[in-house]
């Protein structure tokens, strides 16, 4: 796998995405009954959203469809935050952003080792599906300098144990790389990692973060 296409690219202008409305309300207007998920995104034609599944495996059709640069094949699963209001058992989509996945990689994928510049470490779980370990994390970021500079990140796999209950455990670290990115205040961003190839009862994330080593172990099934 070539390494450059196996590490996750995140830019300024895809973690800014999810602040450019504001969603707050303090009466009974269309965003008070909104809704935010993380879903399994679908579109019935290219940058056209027509249904979504969610962490909780309930499908739903939208009352309308929803356009979307990102979305550019069709039967095709994106992960995405979608915030709505339900609708007679349909959602009405408000706004839906691409939420980036990342794969679990072998350390030899890494050219230089397994990077860990450090983040600001929110949480994790694991969606209800089990598909999916989610990731909250804060980047320091800023205005780049160059559309070549980004955030890199990834997954890296420590490998398997073998617990005295003969459950098994997936152990991973977060690879991040800031490379030339500014340090001018934190940005908040999803990571989603999928867990169809994790053959294990629960897992271990390492972070790496400002104040230390972040270590979460959740169950899979």
């Amino acid at each position: 796998m070539n390494r450059v296409h196996s590490l996750l690219c995140v830019t300024f202008a895809l973690l800014v995405a999810a602040c450019q409305t504001d969603y707050y309300d303090k009466g009974t207007g269309p965003y008070s009954l909104m809704q935010a998920e993380l879903v399994e995104a679908y579109a019935a034609t290219a940058g056209s959203l027509a249904r979504v599944v969610s962490d909780e495996g309930v499908s739903l059709t939208l009352t309308q469809p929803y356009e979307v640069k990102w979305a550019t094949k069709t039967d095709t699963a994106y992960r995405a935050l979608l915030y709505y209001n339900k609708v007679e058992e349909k959602a009405e989509a408000i706004s839906c952003q691409l939420v980036p996945t990342a794969v679990i990689l072998p350390p030899d994928s890494f050219k230089n080792g397994v990077r860990q510049d450090p983040v600001r470490f929110e949480s994790a779980w694991v969606s209800k599906t089990g598909r999916y370990l989610n990731t909250a994390i804060y980047l320091m970021t800023g205005e780049p300098d160059s559309d070549d500079d980004h955030h890199l990140m990834a997954i890296a796999d420590d490998g398997i144990t073998l617990n005295a209950d003969s459950t098994r455990t997936q152990h991973v670290r977060l690879y991040h790389h800031r490379g030339n990115m500014p340090e001018h205040y934190t940005q908040r961003t999803y990571v989603s990692i999928p867990l169809h190839n994790v053959h294990a009862d629960s897992i271990v994330l390492t972070v790496q973060t400002y104040d230390g080593v972040a270590t979460r172990r959740m169950r899979i099934r």
